[in-house]
């Protein structure tokens, strides 16, 4: 019996780190006010082998005051408003979060840092 609870409880801890995010890479579709909607399908997708179905994934994204908007390839502090135009982002969370198909895992997820990907 003490057998299947220890095998149950190491099965758990190992799936409490698998799908969450920390990171990604993303599409801004969105800015208003202190949030951002953005494109994370390939977080949402990430690690899923085989065939992915074609749907696109939108995320909120909670800007800070603590949240720092970098340009990548010259670290120059940028603001919020140079977001535009759909640009390529890398946002890193302020904790990793659990990113799925369930729209609840997709809300107001808090960023650390934003990076323009200039490339």
């Amino acid at each position: 019996m003490y057998r299947v609870v220890i095998v149950f409880l190491l099965v758990s801890v190992m799936l409490v780190g698998c799908g969450t995010v920390r990171s990604f890479e993303a599409t801004v579709d969105k800015v208003k006010g202190d949030s951002m909607t953005v494109n994370c399908s390939d977080a949402v997708n990430k690690g899923k082998h085989g065939a992915i179905i074609d749907v696109g994934y939108i995320c909120t994204i909670t800007l800070t005051d603590k949240t720092r908007i970098v340009n990548d390839s010259d670290e120059k502090v940028l603001s919020v408003h140079d977001l535009t135009g759909s640009p390529k982002v890398k946002i890193t969370l302020e904790k990793a979060e659990s990113m799925n198909k369930i729209l609840d895992s997709r809300l107001i997820h808090k960023a650390k840092e934003i990076r323009l990907l200039t490339s």
